[in-house]
């Protein structure tokens, strides 16, 4: 039985999703499009329904791993898989102090964190973690 640790950053894996590094997944391309953070949130909702690539955990990369997703988009089968021209999402950050939800975008030069603007897009690209992870 392999682990984790039989694996390098950006080899694909028998269900079609790309190996990061300390035990986090992506999915092999971004979504097909721009979207809304709402689009964004519909967009996942859709793919864990469907158990896409065997899957139903898929999220939005924190911003700690979103730059860990950055720094390995030269790697394996991740390389020529991005648009580094625009922003991607990261996961919700919730705000109970100010009864608010702001996204960030990041870009592949520095961050951006905005509130939940409706017409604000960026790119999606999905991760999953090996163990399981609290989802609200």
């Amino acid at each position: 039985m392999s682990t984790n640790t039989d694996f390098l950053s950006g080899d694909k894996m028998p269900d079609g999703s790309i190996f990061l590094g300390e035990g986090l997944f992506a999915m092999p391309m971004d979504a097909e499009k721009k979207m809304t953070s709402k689009e964004a949130d519909e967009y996942i909702y859709k793919l864990n329904r469907k158990n896409a690539l065997g899957h139903s955990d898929w999220r939005l990369p924190s911003p700690e791993e979103q730059k860990f997703v950055f720094a390995n988009q030269e790697k394996g089968a991740l390389k020529g898989t991005f648009n580094n021209a625009s922003n991607y999402w990261n996961e919700k950050q919730v705000n109970v102090r100010y009864n608010m939800i702001t996204y960030i975008l990041a870009s592949f030069k520095d961050s951006l964190k905005v509130i939940l603007l409706p017409k604000r897009t960026g790119f999606v690209r999905c991760v999953r973690t090996n163990s399981p992870r609290f989802v609200y």
